[in-house]
C-alpha cells in the first residue's frame, strides 16, 4: 500500500518526465504487463530505451487537441485500431474483436445499428482511405498478442492510427513506439477511465460507461456512409486485413 502510494505520487509529479509510474507498476501484476516486459522490454532493451526517450519528449509537449503524434504532419496509416470500452447495440456483441460491417460491408443487407456506428466509419476509413488493416482493441493482453509483439518481431505495420481512452493513451504511446509503430493516438472525449481500477474493469469488458469520439474527430476521421465500392477486408485471427494482403494469423499472433 505504501509503495503503491509512492509510485502514484511519482506519476502525478511526472518524476524523470515519466507520467506512467503507477500504471507501469500496477501492470507488472497483470498478465499483459509481464508479457510486455518479457517480449518487448527485455527482448529489445536498447529499442525500449530509445522509445522511452522519444515518449518523454512527446509527453512533455502534451497532446494537441487530444491527439498524440510521434511524427509531424499528415501521414497515411498501415493500421487503424479502436479501443471502445463497450459497444452498445452492436450485433456482433459486447467486448469482441468482431465487426459485422468489416466482414460484410458492400452487402445490401446489414443490421440498422451499423448505419451510425463510429466503428463502421473507421472500418471504411481503414479500407477506403488507407488500404490499411483494422483492429478492435479489447483487452491489453490481446493487444500485446495481436499487435505489439508481432509488430516488434516482424514489422507488420509501420504506422498506426489508434483511438483510445485518455487514461491509457500515455502508456500506450510508449508501448507503440517500443513495438516499432509511428503512431497517431486520438483520445476519446467522454466516458474515459479515471483510475487504474476503472481501467481494469474496461480491460475485462465490465466498464459500463461508453467512451465517445468527439464531434470534431468524428468529422475529421470517420464517415458513417456506406460505400459498396469499399475494398473488402478479411479477418485473420483478430485482425482485419485488406484481402490482397491477408496473412496467416497463426504465424503472426504470439502464442500464449
Amino acid at each position: 500500500m505504501v509503495f503503491d502510494k509512492l509510485v502514484l505520487c511519482l506519476e502525478r509529479r511526472a518524476w524523470l518526465r515519466i507520467p506512467i509510474w503507477h500504471f507501469g507498476y500496477r501492470s507488472l501484476f497483470q498478465p499483459y504487463g509481464r508479457l510486455f516486459l518479457r517480449h518487448v522490454v527485455l527482448a529489445s532493451p536498447c529499442g525500449f530505451a530509445s522509445a522511452l526517450r522519444r515518449a518523454r519528449e512527446i509527453w512533455g509537449r502534451g497532446p494537441k487537441e487530444g491527439i498524440w503524434r510521434t511524427f509531424p504532419g499528415a501521414r497515411a496509416f498501415d493500421l487503424v485500431a479502436i479501443g471502445f470500452c463497450m459497444k452498445p447495440r452492436c450485433p456482433a456483441g459486447r467486448f469482441t474483436h468482431r465487426c459485422l460491417y468489416a466482414e460484410g460491408h458492400g452487402l445490401q443487407e446489414l443490421p440498422p445499428q451499423c448505419s451510425d456506428c463510429p466503428v463502421a466509419g473507421l472500418v471504411r476509413l481503414a479500407a477506403s482511405a488507407y488500404g490499411a488493416s483494422f483492429y478492435i482493441m479489447t483487452s491489453a493482453l490481446d493487444v500485446a498478442h495481436d499487435l505489439l509483439v508481432p509488430n516488434l518481431r516482424k514489422s507488420l505495420w509501420r504506422t498506426g492510427l489508434f483511438f483510445l481512452c485518455p487514461y491509457s493513451s500515455r502508456p500506450f504511446l510508449l508501448a507503440a513506439l517500443a513495438s516499432g509503430f509511428e503512431a497517431e493516438v486520438v483520445t476519446f472525449c467522454s466516458g474515459a477511465c479515471s483510475s487504474y481500477e476503472e481501467f481494469l474493469l474496461a480491460d475485462a469488458g465490465k466498464k459500463d460507461s461508453q467512451t465517445q469520439i468527439s464531434a470534431a474527430d468524428w468529422s475529421t476521421y470517420c464517415s458513417p456512409a456506406f460505400d459498396e465500392a469499399c475494398p473488402a477486408l478479411e479477418r485473420r485471427g483478430n485482425v482485419y486485413w485488406p484481402r490482397r494482403e491477408a496473412k496467416d494469423a497463426d504465424s503472426m499472433r504470439l502464442s500464449p
